[in-house]
């Protein structure tokens, strides 16, 4: 009986803990969209939720003929950053926020290539005004996928998620970009609170049944 009463609590503090899980609040962040055959070059008008300084190619590993590139990370689709438009490539999207919210980024890179420096990009958080923080990110092995994650604070309505490609800094070959997510991040006192209110719960419970 103890254990079934533990085992449901456990089940109901895992529900709750998921219905702090909120949406994602990046557009098109596995490029998806639009559908493309092989390897594309689009204007950045045609990326929904993205823009971009130049076009943007988009890969398609699983219909149409294409240069040997990795499996995508997610989905059947990921974007090059490094394109056609001669450097220096950076790729955008501003997306809403409450001010004094922290906010988790997590995406996956690969490199196209092995290079010597190892290809490299620049992850910027922070407003559309430039006040932010900018991180650089090695890439592994050639066509190995890795996944970074960061947290910020959101200072106003509108933040910026930006990645603009370090080297190649003009080459149109390299820095693989998928999955990209943003999503707020709950206060560790907010889930510490429910978990003593579910044992609280679980406790009391115990105590009637054995009344």
């Amino acid at each position: 009986m103890t254990y079934l009463k533990t085992a449901t609590l456990a089940i109901i503090l895992g529900a709750t803990s998921a219905s702090f899980a909120h949406a994602d609040l990046i557009i098109n962040g596995g490029f998806e969209d639009p559908g493309v055959s092989g390897t594309k070059f689009l204007d950045p008008s045609q990326l929904p939720g993205w823009d971009a300084l130049g076009p943007v190619e988009l890969w398609n590993r699983t219909t149409g003929s294409q240069p040997a590139g990795p499996a995508p990370f997610e989905g059947n689709q990921y974007l090059e950053l490094n394109s056609t438009y001669g450097g220096p490539y950076t790729l955008f999207q501003d997306f809403s926020t409450v001010s004094g919210t922290v906010y988790q980024v997590t995406f996956a890179h690969a490199a196209r290539r092995n290079l010597t420096p190892a290809e490299s990009f620049q992850l910027y958080l922070g407003d559309d005004q430039g006040n932010g923080y900018s991180y650089d990110i090695v890439n592994g092995p050639k066509a190995v996928w890795a996944t970074s994650s960061f947290t910020f604070m959101a200072t106003g309505e509108t933040s910026r998620l930006a990645f603009t490609a370090l080297n190649p800094a003009d080459d149109t070959y390299g820095n693989f970009l998928d999955a990209v997510t943003v999503a707020d991040v709950p206060e560790p006192g907010t889930l510490g609170l429910l978990a003593l209110g579910m044992l609280g719960i679980g406790f009391a419970r115990r105590r009637q049944a054995n009344a």
